[in-house]
């Protein structure tokens, strides 16, 4: 194959597909911020709520949590991620043996949704993060790529 035939097999998903490796599910995670999120076992919503996604990392001991109302996802515990769009929000349906991830988030770019940390995170969490010394680009997201092939 050549390099055009190479370049020309990398695909284009916009607002709506099925994804399968586990880079680009979070590269499409990590900045989601607040969520609504419902798990779903044998097509039945067993728990819900909302969230906001504290932690995505991609490694081979973390557990999936939600717990506070903050989540902590490991890509490596979903086998894909399927994405559709409505007017009103996007749904990332994060697939495994025991059933699926919901995550709704608003596509009202006002919503509380983008980069916000309305209630979700307690004063004191806030407070906690505003005293440690980050970088501008340190935000309460932690990526941790344990996978150290090149991108």
């Amino acid at each position: 194959m050549d390099e055009r035939e190479i370049k020309n097999n990398i695909p284009m998903i916009i607002n709506k597909g099925i994804i399968y490796n586990p880079k680009d599910i979070l590269k499409i995670l990590r900045d989601l911020g607040a969520v609504n999120y419902e798990q779903i076992v044998n097509g039945e919503i067993v728990q819900s709520g909302k969230a906001y996604i504290v932690s995505v990392v991609m490694n081979k001991n973390s557990a999936n949590i939600i717990v506070n109302k903050k989540a902590y996802l490991n890509i490596n515990g979903f086998e894909y991620l399927n994405i559709d769009t409505t007017e009103e929000e996007t749904i990332l349906d994060l697939h495994n043996d025991f059933g699926i991830l919901r995550l709704r988030v608003s596509n009202n770019i006002e919503s509380e949704n983008n980069n916000q940390l309305p209630e979700l995170i307690s004063p004191q969490s806030i407070k906690y993060f505003n005293s440690q010394n980050y970088d501008d680009e340190d935000i309460f997201v932690e990526i941790i790529d344990d996978d150290n092939d090149e991108d």
